[in-house]
């Protein structure tokens, strides 16, 4: 998908007139940007779901009546 941006971008700085070496690195900033916004953005969910389940484990019941030994 980051490629695909990449190119995309570069296409089109390339289209409006800029230098290739410009729209390459124009392309490639575009990519690397969105990527750690990707990264950034599954940081956040994971710290999100790590403290649920933290919340939902401490909330729990010590042991499960259900399979409590008789």
């Amino acid at each position: 998908m980051l490629a695909t941006v990449s190119a995309t971008r570069t296409d089109h700085l390339k289209s409006a007139g800029k230098a290739t070496a410009s729209a390459l690195t124009g392309g490639y900033h575009l990519a690397f940007l969105i990527g750690a916004a990707l990264c950034l953005a599954a940081i956040a969910v994971t710290v999100t779901v790590i403290q649920s389940e933290k919340k939902a484990a401490a909330e729990a019941p010590a042991t499960d009546p259900m399979y409590s030994e008789a």
